[in-house]
């Protein structure tokens, strides 16, 4: 399951990209918010005073379920009501979509057999079918993230217009626009696109400008894991990557590590 602390980082991530803006945090809280869009559940955040609060949905939970339901009388749902009538709708319940964003249909050819519902080629790029008519990837995460918004906004009582959106550091080019994109579509104004690992490094430093410091981030995901290493200093960030692939890959991680002499501060994005 995802862990809601990702969200954590990429709102502390919102309040630095304000002050770096020279904006007062007041007028912004509630403004921009902090979307952890991932591929099993998401979660929204937004800065209270000078500390992240992470919303409870309409059902009382912290993540909601990345799930889209279509039912019978053209009603959608979104979050645990579409998890809870997966079963008996399977063919009109749309999850794991973040597997489809910003890839070509021969991309994704394998991820097609993988799930009950129908994703059918449409000029070389894959589309969700439902009851005959065809949806994007973009489409079906904007949903969710209208979710994330609606949430946001009745905790706050007022609109919100702008987001940060974390997503894997392996993502492409074409992966992070697509991102953007269902972010546009959903109504919301997308400061920035961060990497996971690098939001929680910032964050963990947010608070610690005045340190010169090197830390490592371990992140753990669905199809592989990658640590990173930031050199802190002046806000100057080095950069290490290393991708892990079981007990090899943890090790080659720890290897890094200790290269670096890096103290492992923070796990996230673990599904």
């Amino acid at each position: 399951m995802k862990n809601y602390v990702g969200t954590r980082f990429v709102v502390n991530k919102a309040k630095q990209f304000n002050i770096d803006k020279n904006k007062k945090i007041n007028t912004i809280m509630g403004k921009i918010i902090g979307i952890d869009l991932g591929t099993t559940n998401s979660c929204v955040s937004v800065f209270e005073g000078n500390e992240p609060v992470v919303i409870a949905n309409s059902e009382g939970k912290r993540t909601t379920p990345s799930v889209v339901g279509f039912v019978k009388n053209g009603e959608r749902k979104v979050g645990d009501p579409a998890k809870r009538q997966a079963i008996t709708n399977p063919r009109n319940t749309v999850y794991s979509i973040k597997r489809f964003m910003g890839e070509t249909y021969e991309q994704c050819a394998k991820e097609t057999t993988r799930v009950p519902f129908s994703v059918v080629n449409e000029g070389g790029y894959p589309r969700v079918e439902i009851e005959g008519r065809k949806y994007t990837p973009q489409e079906i995460s904007a949903m969710v993230l209208q979710k994330m918004k609606k949430t946001a906004e009745d905790y706050l009582g007022q609109e919100v217009t702008d987001a940060v959106i974390t997503v894997p550091a392996y993502f492409s080019d074409s992966q992070r626009q697509a991102t953007k994109e269902a972010g546009q579509i959903a109504g919301l104004n997308v400061r920035r696109i961060v990497n996971e690992p690098t939001a929680a490094a910032l964050a963990y430093g947010v608070d610690k400008a005045h340190k010169d410091m090197k830390i490592a981030v371990l992140n753990i995901g669905y199809k592989d894991g990658y640590s990173r290493s930031l050199s802190k200093s002046n806000k100057l960030f080095d950069r290490i990557r290393a991708r892990l692939h079981s007990g090899a890959g943890f090790a080659k991680s720890y290897m890094v590590i200790d290269k670096y002499k890096c103290p492992v501060v923070g796990i996230i994005s673990m599904n």
